[in-house]
């Protein structure tokens, strides 16, 4: 009977031993996993932040486009007024010049006209 309660006693203390050492094995699994997944969630929010600063990059470069293509429009509208201002100057020039022709026809003709008649 003694030789048979040491045998339980045995087996209780491997099977004890056992689960501490499964009990270990497991803690040490749920750490690794735990670590894993922090890895894994530290990636993929870099990942993101890397997309954003990608994604950024891109749009000033966009942005750049549009500053350019606007200085560029802004020189031919400053290049339109300019002309513009020139055509009226020029179109005034021609009426003060039409102007002073009438007079001047309607001078001659005043002279042409028979004076006796």
């Amino acid at each position: 009977m003694y030789k048979a309660l040491c045998e339980q006693k045995d087996e209780v203390l491997r099977d004890m031993v056992d689960r501490s050492v499964f009990q270990a094995e497991l803690e040490k699994a749920q750490k690794d996993a735990l670590k894993a997944k922090q890895d894994h969630d530290l990636l993929v929010e870099e990942l993101k932040v890397q997309k954003k600063i990608t994604l950024i990059d891109q749009l000033r470069s966009e942005m750049d486009e549009v500053k350019t293509s606007a200085d560029e429009l802004r020189g031919k509208m400053d290049l339109l007024a300019s002309e513009q201002d020139a055509t009226k100057e020029d179109l005034t020039s021609t009426k003060v010049q039409l102007r002073v022709m009438r007079e001047k026809a309607d001078k001659w003709s005043q002279l042409n006209e028979d004076p006796w008649a």
